[in-house]
């Protein structure tokens, strides 16, 4: 009962006057506003979840008062302080913005000028969750319900474990839907059937600033997305673009040790971040959003793992309809499975589980150049006779410190060599907007041999985005 009255409590109050610690301690007649503001976003009644609704509610009517040593101020006293100072001191604009952005975590919730709208929308009160945490996680879809005035009670009746769920069906099966640029967030996401793309907390600063990159997460007509949980249909159905990929073979009799990602060791970059081609020839990048290049040791599913265990893998992504992005941009994606071929062909509808979250990144045209250059070059290079005697070790596992086995390898490295300051590759180079020099020819040999081994994917079949997806 006491949680279904907190909105009306803290919205029908004359005052709201905040009691915190570090506040308290403060004498704000011996210091300068500005020190003051800059004690707000620093207490820690900004970094407890349920103070947010709190601060928020009478917020938009002036109703919210700070308790300082011996003094209580407004906020609004405050918050005007920093507007004036950030529109008239241009020295100080830049930490005066920081700190109005804080202030507006809590007190821009609602949209005062629409009387006739009670609650917040998922959009401000995702940037309210910033920095906020909570010490029981089955409180977090309550606040959040609450402030966006939804009934509680079919979440008060879900076990606490399943209350962030019942949410996320509260508000896939809304008339507004969601955005289903959601299903490309980074966060840890639930494990329910049907629920698997949802954010499992909107608590992590990570999560956070990904989908602030996406835009609201109310769909807009254009971008929305319901859930069905009917049957054994159930998802996010949303409209995207997508393609189907492949790993590429590696030359045929290459050694083990010298094909495809598994030679290459674990956590290797080259393990989670690839290039693509697509049947015209064309490149493109594909990276796991969750890895990170600079710290190989970081523990993580591995993406090339993840596709090989992936028995029909798709690439769904936020882009135009066109599979090309612009020059200097990349779309967000999240890499699925296919589930029943048949059954998604016959009713123009693909039904997927969700993986792990990607990037697809423009690949410049001297890139693709040089690229296209490589590939002929790694024609040439299979054809020779170094790589032909390679081959002939075949596949079986071969002794590394054999001495024949050394000398080919070593005649291999010297053709590929070769071929990477050949006029061809050296006019490729400089075409591309490379130095053709010793660094721009051993650039050109890793390609070489990068394609040469099957170190990039296929993209096999390409769907336009309207394709309807239902997204697990």
């Amino acid at each position: 009962m006491a949680l279904r009255e907190m909105y009306r409590t803290y919205d029908e109050a004359t005052v709201v006057l905040v009691l915190d610690r570090s506040l308290l301690c403060a004498r704000i007649g011996d210091m300068p506003v500005d020190e003051a503001c800059l004690r707000i976003p620093t207490s820690r009644w900004v970094t407890r979840l349920w103070t947010l609704q709190e601060g928020a509610l009478p917020a938009r009517e002036s109703k919210l008062w700070l308790q300082f040593t011996k003094t209580a101020i407004p906020v609004s006293t405050l918050y005007n302080h920093l507007f004036k100072v950030w529109q008239t001191d241009i020295k100080r604009r830049g930490i005066m913005g920081r700190l109005i952005k804080r202030f507006h975590t809590f007190m821009s919730l609602f949209d005062v000028k629409n009387s006739e709208k009670r609650g917040a929308s998922m959009e401000v009160i995702r940037r309210g969750l910033l920095y906020r945490s909570v010490t029981f996680p089955s409180d977090e879809p309550l606040l959040i319900a609450t402030l966006m005035a939804i009934d509680l009670d079919p979440i008060l009746r879900a076990e606490p474990a399943e209350r962030t769920n019942e949410l996320w069906r509260i508000l896939g099966t809304s008339p507004c839907g969601l955005n289903k640029h959601i299903l490309f967030h980074t966060g840890e996401r639930t494990r329910q059937r049907g629920l698997r793309w949802a954010p499992r907390s909107l608590l992590s600063p990570e999560l956070l600033y990904s989908l602030a990159s996406l835009g609201s997460l109310v769909g807009e007509r254009e971008n929305r997305g319901f859930l069905a949980l009917e049957g054994n249909s159930k998802g996010l159905v949303v409209e995207l673009g997508g393609f189907r990929i492949s790993f590429t073979r590696p030359m045929q009799g290459l050694p083990d040790h010298l094909s495809g990602f598994e030679s290459k060791v674990r956590n290797h970059p080259d393990r989670h971040c690839f290039i693509l081609q697509d049947r015209q020839g064309r490149w493109y990048g594909l990276t796991h959003l969750l890895f990170d290049f600079w710290d190989s040791l970081i523990e993580s599913d591995e993406l090339c793992s993840i596709i090989s265990g992936t028995s029909s893998p798709w690439i769904v992504y936020h882009g135009s309809d066109s599979l090309t992005p612009k020059h200097g941009q990349a779309y967000h994606g999240l890499l699925v499975e296919a589930g029943d071929e048949q059954q998604s062909r016959s009713n123009e509808v693909m039904f997927v589980e969700t993986k792990v979250p990607v990037v697809i990144a423009h690949v410049a045209t001297e890139m693709n150049q040089l690229l296209q250059a490589a590939c002929s070059l790694t024609q040439e290079l299979a054809s020779s006779a170094a790589a032909t005697r390679l081959q002939n070790f075949g596949t079986a596992l071969t002794e590394l410190h054999d001495t024949d086995y050394e000398a080919a390898l070593e005649s291999f490295h010297q053709e590929s060599h070769r071929l990477s300051k050949s006029p061809f590759a050296m006019n490729a180079l400089v075409v591309s907007g490379n130095i053709a020099d010793e660094r721009g020819i051993e650039r050109m040999r890793g390609y070489i041999e990068r394609i040469y081994r099957g170190l990039y994917l296929h993209i096999e079949e390409y769907v336009p985005g309207s394709k309807k997806w239902y997204v697990d």
